[in-house]
C-alpha cells in the first residue's frame, strides 16, 4: 500500500488534471471568450472617452461626490480609510502574495499560479486608461476629500481594479469547483462593490472611475484565459514533479 503522502500527491495530481481538462473544455466551448474580453475592455475605453469629454460637472459625477461628502458617517469613513490602505499599491501586492501562498500551501498549486498570472495583469490593465485619459481627481476642497490624491490618474480606479482582478482570477482558477466558485462570487462581488463605494465616499474618484475598473480587469483576464487555454495542463504537468 502506498504511504499517505504518496496517495495525497496522487490526489493532487488528479485534481490538477481535472482542473486543466475543465479549463480546456470551458475555453473550447466558448470560442467567443476572446472577443468578449476585447469588447469589455473596449467598453471601458469608450466610457473613459465619454466621461472625460463631457466632464464631471456636466455628467453629474461631481454632484454625486458632493452629495456623498455631505452624508458621511463615522463607520463609512473608517471603512473608506481601511480600503484606501488595504487595497492600495503598498498592501495589495502583499494580499495577493498571501492568497497565492495559502493556495500553494494547500497544494492548490495550479490555482496559485493561475491567480498570480491573471490577477497581476488584470490589476495593471487600468494603467492604460490612466495614461490615455489623464482624468483629474475630484477637487479636494469641493468634495472634502479624506485622502490626498493629486495626480491626474482618476480614471479608472486602481483600488477597485485590484479587488475585481483578484475576484475574477480566483473565479477562473476555481471555476471547475462549483461550490467554491459560488462562494467566491458571493463574497467577492460585494467586496468589489464596497471598495468602489468607499473610493467615492472618501472623495478619491468619480462614479465612472470605479465602474470602469472591473471592465478593464475582467476584460483583460478573459483575453488571457482565451489565449492561455493550454496553460493549466502545462502547469499541472510541471508542478506534478514539484515537492
Amino acid at each position: 500500500m502506498a504511504p499517505p503522502s504518496t496517495r495525497s500527491e496522487a490526489r493532487q495530481r488528479r485534481a490538477a488534471h481535472r482542473a486543466a481538462a475543465s479549463w480546456r473544455q470551458t475555453v473550447g466551448a466558448h470560442p467567443v471568450m476572446l472577443l468578449a474580453g476585447l469588447a469589455i475592455g473596449l467598453l471601458g475605453l469608450v466610457v473613459g472617452a465619454i466621461v472625460t469629454g463631457v466632464g464631471a460637472r456636466d455628467s453629474g459625477e461631481l454632484s454625486l461626490d458632493i452629495w456623498l461628502s455631505r452624508h458621511r458617517d463615522g463607520l463609512l469613513v473608517a471603512v473608506g480609510k481601511v480600503v484606501q490602505v488595504g487595497f492600495g499599491p503598498m498592501v495589495a501586492p502583499q494580499i495577493l502574495v498571501v492568497v497565492c501562498a495559502a493556495l500553494w500551501w494547500r497544494r492548490d498549486r495550479v490555482a496559485a499560479v493561475i491567480v498570480a498570472l491573471l490577477a497581476i495583469p488584470g490589476w495593471f490593465s487600468v494603467e492604460a486608461g490612466k495614461i490615455l485619459f489623464h482624468r483629474a481627481r475630484p477637487p479636494a476642497g469641493t468634495v472634502h476629500a479624506l485622502v490626498h490624491e493629486t495626480q491626474p490618474d482618476s480614471f479608472p480606479s486602481g483600488h477597485v481594479a485590484f479587488a475585481a482582478a483578484l475576484v475574477a482570477a480566483l473565479a477562473v482558477a476555481f471555476h471547475h469547483r462549483r461550490h467554491v466558485s459560488t462562494w467566491i462570487y458571493r463574497v467577492g462581488v460585494p467586496v468589489v462593490v464596497v471598495v468602489a463605494a468607499c473610493r467615492l465616499i472618501v472623495g478619491a474618484h468619480y462614479l465612472a472611475d470605479v465602474l470602469a475598473s472591473p471592465l478593464f480587469a475582467t476584460g483583460t483576464i478573459l483575453v488571457l484565459v482565451a489565449l492561455g487555454s493550454h496553460l493549466p495542463a502545462a502547469l499541472s504537468k510541471r508542478l506534478a514533479t514539484t515537492p
